[in-house]
């Protein structure tokens, strides 16, 4: 049953990672001249994603009458790097969620670009902090799942 909620868990953070993306990802394609940060966050975030995956996926094969492994247990902890995760994916998600999208062309999409552009400068320090505190917990996650894996391959 804990296997249950550690894949739901898992499950709701590569949803917002999938909303950072395909947001990034519309904005880059829309604007000519989107930030450069955004590629930066489209990959990062595909990256975060994609050791989720392989957690879920390493979670969900595992026997059902097996008992959570001990570092699994440790990454669904209260702060553990789960949860931590997915605090950093909420709050970029907030930041990237919050560029206008372009209106139609003309002066006034030029007018709401730049204003976009001003506020992401105010923005885009906390967006690196906060792709440094996901990517931190990343690889807590990577090395968690490498460990397990290994262990499993042991016994």
């Amino acid at each position: 049953m804990e296997a249950v909620a550690a894949v739901a868990s898992i499950i709701t953070i590569i949803q917002i990672a999938e909303s950072i993306i395909s947001t990034c990802k519309a904005y880059i394609r829309d604007v000519k001249d989107a930030p450069s940060d955004l590629r930066t966050i489209l990959i990062e975030v595909g990256s975060v994603k994609c050791v989720l995956e392989a957690l879920e996926l390493s979670i969900s094969s595992e026997d059902d009458n097996q008992e959570e492994s001990h570092l699994l247990r440790k990454l669904r902890g209260g702060g553990g790097p789960l949860e931590g995760c997915k605090e950093a994916l909420v709050e970029l998600e907030k930041l990237v969620s919050s560029q206008p999208q372009p209106p139609p062309r003309g002066k006034r999409q030029r007018v709401t670009l730049s204003l976009a552009a001003l506020a992401w400068n105010f923005k885009k320090e906390k967006a690196k902090r906060l792709l440094e505190y996901s990517s931190t917990h990343k690889a807590t996650i990577s090395l968690t799942l490498a460990a397990e894996s290994r262990y499993v391959g042991d016994n």
